[in-house]
């Protein structure tokens, strides 16, 4: 198993919906200090791109849009008012899903409760672990090779080997957690897919015009993503 998915799944509960479609497909190793920074990092990363990614706009960012004419930002400034209504569906799905999420994950919260305080309970040996393979090569996605490439005590190896053990029997109940809030939503998130091919066929009419934005490589927050297709957008996420 690795590390950081253990670190991802118990933080889920504070991120339900930012992590619900990356809960099985996050890779890497942190040390176990960063743990908290990580989380703070997501959750901020959330609270700045959340009001744009809810209904995004070019209002903000009309005064940086010198590429183009008068009539282009007109014609995209009529196109929000056509999305504007989609988006608001959409958001009141994603409050459904969040509620689902929440009530699921609630009445779970003594297994997310678990994989935290076992790793907690460890958290030095970690460190120990971490400090001790610095500069080397081993693989980092992999707990127990690092552990028996650690320079720990062979007891010290077998307390978080059997720490591992028990993880990975958290990890299986995880799972069915997930899958729970999968199954629960599936439909919602179906009305969801469906809202934003809508928004996408709106968008498709001013694809040059989007170009014309992407291709001035302004580098704004909030525009990066402005009229980019969201079936690509979810391909790229997985």
């Amino acid at each position: 198993m690795k590390h950081t998915n253990k670190t991802l799944l118990t933080s889920i509960l504070s991120l339900a919906i930012v992590l619900l479609f990356a809960l099985k497909g996050i890779a890497g190793t942190a040390p176990a200090d960063a743990k908290s920074g990580q989380q703070e990092a997501a959750e901020s990363a959330y609270s700045l791109d959340m009001e744009m990614y809810m209904k995004p706009s070019i209002k903000p960012f009309i005064k940086d849009l010198t590429m183009l004419s008068e009539a282009e930002i007109k014609t995209l400034l009529d196109a929000e008012e056509l999305t504007s209504p989609i988006y608001d569906k959409i958001n009141a799905l994603q409050q459904e899903i969040e509620a689902i999420d929440a009530g699921i994950l609630e009445k779970n919260k003594e297994i997310f409760d678990k994989a935290e305080a076992i790793m907690a309970q460890h958290k030095e040996l970690w460190d120990k672990v971490y400090d001790s393979i610095q500069g080397t090569e081993i693989n980092l996605e992999d707990d127990r090779a690092m552990i028996k490439a650690s320079k720990l005590s062979d007891e010290e190896k077998k307390t978080l080997l059997a720490a591992e053990d028990e993880l990975d029997k958290n990890e299986i109940e995880i799972n069915k957690v997930t899958d729970e809030i999968e199954a629960a939503t599936k439909d919602l998130y179906e009305q969801v897919k469906k809202l934003y091919a809508e928004i996408d066929a709106i968008n498709a009419k001013n694809k040059a015009i989007f170009d014309k934005i992407h291709d001035a490589n302004l580098n704004i927050e909030g525009l990066e993503n402005i009229g980019v297709p969201y079936s690509e957008m979810m391909d790229t996420n997985g």
